[in-house]
């Protein structure tokens, strides 16, 4: 739950969730993606983010490097489905993911946040530490709650340039278009992070 709270604090720049504000991003990122015509819905965005922009904040800066490079993303490619009910696919490429399964000091977390409105998001939580996917919703209105989609699949492959590829059911989403952002962080206690520019607005589900 502490690393939820401390990735959350990262996102404020997308939802005010709270008073602390969001880390300046000091990177340049390029975004490539689908240029619907007319009325033709935007299905997919590929963010890319330059390798090497890990940081640790605050009084931790030039703290180990080692956090620094497996706190780093360099893609993120989101897919919304087109018809109702349809997955939803997240792809992270990060400059190394470690496998953190069998214990050990380089721990990773991916943190994704799918912005439904000001007031309303989904966090997708990832950890390189085991083989869950959590999901929870947060209003302003409401709180925290667990999500548990129907649907839930992922597959991982370590290494340099590693990925986590993700796939979710939607049937829990009740959305019509969706702002991601992806959020990385490293180390025993996330003291190193790396946020990656905001997607644009993706459709979900047949245009009405």
């Amino acid at each position: 739950m502490r690393a939820t709270r401390v990735v959350a604090a990262l996102a404020t720049g997308l939802l005010a969730l709270g008073p602390a504000p969001a880390p300046s991003a000091t990177a340049t990122t390029a975004v490539e993606m689908a240029t619907p015509r007319g009325d033709e819905p935007r299905r997919v965005d590929v963010v890319r983010d330059p390798r090497g922009d890990g940081e640790v904040p605050g009084p931790l800066r030039g703290g180990p490097r080692s956090y620094e490079r497996l706190a780093d993303i360099t893609r993120s490619r989101y897919k919304t489905p087109s018809r109702v009910d349809g997955d939803l696919r997240i792809t992270t490429t990060w400059a190394y993911l470690a496998d953190a399964r069998d214990g050990g000091a380089r721990r990773q977390l991916q943190f994704t946040t799918l912005r439904v409105t000001r007031d309303l998001a989904f966090y997708v939580t990832v950890r390189n530490t085991d083989d869950r996917v959590v999901v929870q919703r947060f209003a302003t209105s409401t709180g925290q709650s667990r999500v548990n989609p129907e649907k839930v699949e992922m597959r991982r492959d370590f290494g340099r340039d590693g990925t986590v590829d993700l796939i979710l059911s939607t049937e829990w989403l009740g959305a019509r278009s969706l702002t991601f952002l992806n959020t990385a962080t490293s180390g025993r206690r996330n003291i190193a992070f790396d946020r990656v520019r905001a997607s644009k607005p993706l459709d979900v589900g047949p245009l009405r």
